[in-house]
């Protein structure tokens, strides 16, 4: 769980809403799974949107407890450190521990939204760079 929550700040600049292109990028493993999606302007230069959905699915209740804790913990810590334009929540439902992580890039900081322009760039920016740490993109 803690590589998936560094993952998701590293990720976790990317975001806002609208039309234009839309990249959805997923890695799946044995009891995981990651999904993203990112919406760009029509140019794909600028992203509107970013979605990232964590489903882990454990077979000890005690890992997942404390998965869940440390989860909600990070939800609250990163709401309180970027403010606006970022929401996270965390479900349980019985052995599957869910982390959805949605960035509204119209409402974050200038820091913010010059951080996730830095890190992610443009649509074909973002899709080599999803791909090339083997995630399948389209």
């Amino acid at each position: 769980m803690k590589k998936i929550v560094v993952m998701g700040i590293c990720l976790v600049f990317l975001t806002g809403c609208g039309s234009g292109k839309k990249l959805i990028c997923t890695e799946e493993r044995d009891t995981y799974k990651e999904e993203i999606t990112i919406n760009f302007d029509k140019s794909g230069d600028k992203i509107k949107t970013y979605v990232m959905k964590y489903s882990v699915e454990y077979t000890d209740n005690s890992e997942l407890e404390d998965d869940y804790g440390y989860a909600v913990e990070y939800c609250k810590e990163y709401e309180e450190k970027v403010r606006s334009g970022y929401k996270c929540s965390v479900s349980k439902n019985g052995k599957m521990l869910v982390q959805t992580i949605d960035v509204n890039v119209s409402k974050l900081t200038d820091e913010y939204r010059k951080e996730l322009d830095k890190e992610v760039g443009t649509y074909s920016k973002a899709k080599k760079e999803f791909e090339g740490m083997g995630y399948t993109c389209k």
